[in-house]
């Protein structure tokens, strides 16, 4: 049996970078996330930045420098007792709401909250009200997961809170589908 992973082998084995080894950074999809174009010369390309832990989700907007990432705003699911939702802090509604906060702490950072007010009445319609690439690191992206919700906290969904004395509803509620079909001819 001749030994493939012998002297020569490790001679040119090249190990990777550390944040890849402990499976925090894509640095395939990192490189595609903080390039700018050329044209746009020194404007800051955002990206929202998701993730999840056992006990919490995070949540950023930051921006790519030479120096080292920018991170303009943050929010955690660990903040949001303050807001009433007190359990399940890593759930499906939990990452909606982080999302939410985070959005709302942006508007009003950059003096935008009075002009973007929210939506009191869920409707279906999109409001967006900044463009931010999903920077998701290393997990399979997929629709209606956990991460997909974070970045749209503005989609199709009516989330429910929780009532601590009932049972507890944590799901999606998506629009009806429209009654106006054509009859067949």
């Amino acid at each position: 049996v001749k030994v493939i992973k012998n002297n020569a082998y490790f001679k040119r084995f090249q190990t990777r970078f550390r944040r890849r080894r402990e499976g925090k950074t894509d640095y395939y999809q990192r490189k595609r996330l903080i390039t700018q174009r050329k044209n746009k010369y020194n404007t800051p390309k955002y990206r929202m930045i998701v993730r999840f832990s056992n006990k919490d989700v995070t949540c950023q907007l930051a921006y790519a420098r030479i120096e080292g990432d920018v991170v303009i705003c943050a929010a955690y699911a660990h903040e949001l007792p303050r807001y009433g939702l007190k359990v399940g802090l890593t759930n499906f509604s939990a990452a909606y709401c982080t999302g939410l906060l985070l959005a709302r702490r942006i508007l009003k950072k950059l003096k935008l909250d009075s002009v973007y007010l929210g939506v009191e009445e869920a409707d279906g319609e999109e409001n967006i009200c900044w463009d931010a690439d999903s920077d998701i690191a290393c997990v399979i992206f997929e629709t209606k997961n956990k991460c997909d919700i974070v970045d749209q906290p503005n989609a199709e969904c009516v989330l429910y809170p929780y009532d601590t004395t009932a049972t507890v509803t944590r799901f999606c509620k998506l629009k009806e589908p429209s009654t106006t079909t054509a009859a067949p001819t």
